[in-house]
Formats: C-alpha cells, structure tokens, sequence
C-alpha cells in the first residue's frame, strides 16, 4: 500500500505517470494529470569489437614492366590511363619513371584497371625463425634477447 504523490491519497493501485517531465506514482483519480510512462527494460549496451586482420601489402618488383606490356597490349596512353584510373597524369609519370614509388591505393586502382595482380601480402618476421637459423656454436637453450636479434637482423 502506497500513497499517491499527487494528491496523498492511500490506495494499493499506484500507476506510474509522467507529469511536466517528473515521474510520479499516482493514484487512478490523479492519473489523467499526465502521461502514462512505459516501463522499459533496462538494456545493457555492449559494443563488440570488430577484429580485423592486419594484413601487409607491397608492390611487386616487377610493377614497371607489367604496366607497360598492359599498356601496350590494350593500346593507350598515359594520358588515357591518368583519366580511367582518376590518377593525375604527373603523378603517373613520375611512378613510371621510377621517380616515386607506386603507392598501395594507385596500385589497387591499377590492378582493377588492367586486371593483373600488382600486390602481395608479406609475411612477418617470426622470431621462431630466428631460434632455428640462430648460430650453432651457441649451446645456450635460452631465449632471443632484443640484442640477439638486431645482431640476426645486421647480418
């Protein structure tokens, strides 16, 4: 048994409304003063993460030679291909001209264009390859210390 919030009334039937932006348990006689709240659930929020892959790209070495033959085999120019793969002109001049180094997003551009494969992904450096390459004179069973492996690394 409860007291009605509006009026004091004493009744067992209290309804929760929305009065001038306050919630209020009233009774049934004062409940047309406001709006009927809803009763939500409290919902607990969780944001998940999204994991993504962090994978390396590089350029073949080969890039210069395998965008020329393309550009021969489908008979443009520079200028034509600047226009198709929205690229400045220049800009293209200088990576074909080895003046720049073709970056990874002109290089996808590229590879849609011509439909050849221009990126690879490059594999990290493991340190168990080093445990397996270290020198055999070392009877040690420790592990790599950041020294050994700088020292692997300016070999």
């Amino acid at each position: 048994m409860g007291a009605c919030e509006l009026c004091g009334k004493s009744t067992e039937g209290l309804v929760n409304i929305k009065i001038a932006g306050t919630n209020m348990n009233v009774c049934h006689f004062c409940k047309n003063m406001g709006k009927e709240n809803e009763i939500k659930e409290d919902r607990a929020f969780k944001f998940k993460k999204n994991k993504y892959e962090k994978i390396q790209l590089d350029i073949v070495s080969n890039y210069l030679s395998l965008i020329n033959s393309f550009l021969g085999k489908k008979g443009i120019n520079l200028h034509q291909l600047a226009r198709a793969v929205n690229v400045k002109e220049s800009t293209l001049n200088k990576y074909f001209s080895g003046k720049i180094k073709l970056d990874i997003e002109t290089a996808k551009k590229l590879e849609n264009f011509f439909e050849i494969k221009l990126l690879e992904e490059v594999s990290e450096v493991n340190t168990a390859d080093y445990m397996q390459s270290k020198d055999e004179d070392d009877d040690s069973n420790q592990s790599l210390s950041l020294g050994d492996l700088i020292k692997k690394q300016l070999k």
